[in-house]
């Protein structure tokens, strides 16, 4: 073989030949990709919970895998010399149906489990609902966003629904400066519209007939910044030099700005979680493989513009109790999350169980005797005032139980607001279930 000048003997070739595959080898394994199982058609190795020894096998959410998950699975490969991690992105439900078939390690969704997935795993002898199967690993979430030059800067949940199925037509009906309003939606395969359509017009609702419709969010920010008159919904992150306008729930409702403090306690409407499921209590290299993914790989998630999970002192302003400012000279800051609570009970959520063990262990690696924690709960408006604020007391107690369980030398003062700031409609199970929440301040003495 002669390579311009140069003279290759039979050995050379064979090198050159392996040096080539190799090549070919490391990169698709870094892409996930099993280079043997392609061209065999078999799957090597023992067993593990997809049947596959030294493999995690991932299926589900595009939203999750064709942004982050890929990354993680490059990243986890290179530090585990002997794993592979092989993602599939195709939907929520193919993914959560392959782990209930045993067909994959994790399901990757960007919704909880249905009722219909949950009766399919039970009978199956799994419970997705509990926090050894649901992981949340991020958030996600759409801004309503007008051109900056706009007076307005708030609108309610009903005035949104309004704009978008055609019924409010002229800006001056929601406070702003007379004129038509130009209304641009997304594509229906994009999962922006998915979270807005469910989340503001319900599942029956419609968007306006001939409503403009714009695919890139590049496109869209600047159709946004050069007419005056549109409004639209966009990711979080592409914002721009536009103006996301702030939501309430309803009218006696807290309006809220999409911020990464208000993303991530859930007080801003159009937010969704990002989870990973798995089948029962993951061990071995599947929880090797979350553990990367809720840790070092949080710094990937924020990389994408998702907001991560990373609990935090802030000093964003929140829903600020009546006990605040009462200590003396003392600097206050909120954690970025609230607690919330299974319907019908005292039990935290999974998402809080997770959070309050960061929290837990934040405060007792802190000076404990200068730490002053405040947690004020929060209450529905389903009953009288005086048994919502019990409640809300209660909720906050409960927690405090839990606290001191983990750091008895920290002190710990409690109150119930009731339901006087709502986030979410009351007259709605997911709005009640916002309002019931948990506070958490911390004042340095």
């Amino acid at each position: 073989m002669k390579i311009g000048k140069v003279k290759i003997g039979p050995g050379g070739v064979i090198l050159i030949g392996l040096v080539l595959l190799a090549l070919v080898y490391t990169g698709a394994r870094q892409l996930g990709f099993d280079v043997k199982e392609y061209l065999t058609g078999s799957k090597s190795g023992g067993k593990s919970s997809a049947g596959v020894e030294n493999t995690v096998r991932i299926a589900g959410s595009t939203t999750v895998n064709d942004n982050f998950g890929k990354d993680w699975a490059q990243a986890f490969m290179r530090k585990q010399a002997e794993a592979r991690v092989l993602v599939e992105g195709n939907s929520t439900g193919a993914g959560v149906a392959a782990l209930i078939k045993g067909e994959a390690d994790i399901a990757a969704a960007s919704r909880p489990v249905n009722a219909k997935e949950i009766q399919q795993a039970r009978e199956k002898g799994l419970d997705l609902t509990t926090a050894v199967c649901e992981h949340t690993v991020g958030f996600d979430a759409i801004a309503v966003v007008v051109n900056g030059a706009n007076p307005v800067n708030q609108m309610t949940v009903a005035q949104l629904r309004g704009i978008f199925s055609g019924e409010i037509t002229d800006w001056a009906k929601v406070g702003g400066t007379g004129g038509p309003i130009t209304v641009i939606v997304r594509p229906s395969d994009l999962g922006a519209y998915e979270v807005f359509k469910e989340s503001i017009l319900g599942k029956e609702g419609k968007f306006v007939d001939g409503a403009e419709t714009i695919k890139a969010n590049k496109d869209l920010a600047d159709r946004i910044h050069t007419d005056p008159r549109s409004i639209s919904f966009i990711a979080f992150n592409d914002v721009g030099s536009n103006k996301a306008v702030k939501i309430a729930a309803t009218e006696n409702s807290q309006a809220v700005a999409p911020s990464a403090t208000s993303i991530r306690n859930r007080s801003y409407l159009l937010t969704r979680k990002l989870y990973l499921y798995t089948a029962g209590e993951p061990t071995g290299l599947v929880k090797e493989f979350l553990s990367y993914a809720l840790n070092e790989g949080q710094d990937v998630v924020a990389k994408y513009g998702f907001v991560d999970m990373r609990v935090k002192l802030v000093e964003e302003a929140g829903n600020v109790p009546a006990t605040a400012g009462k200590t003396s000279g003392s600097k206050r800051r909120k954690f970025n999350t609230d607690l919330r609570f299974n319907s019908g009970s005292f039990d935290l959520d999974n998402l809080a169980v997770a959070d309050l063990e960061v929290i837990s262990t934040t405060l007792c690696n802190s000076a404990q005797m200068n730490t002053l924690v405040e947690l004020v709960g929060f209450a529905d408006s389903m009953g009288k005032p005086e048994q919502n604020k019990a409640l809300s007391l209660q909720r906050a107690e409960a927690v405090k139980i839990l606290l001191q369980k983990k750091c008895p030398r920290l002190t710990v003062k409690t109150s119930g607001l009731g339901d006087s700031s709502p986030i979410g409609d009351n007259q709605t199970e997911d709005g009640r279930q916002l309002n019931r929440r948990v506070e958490i301040w911390v004042s340095e003495l």
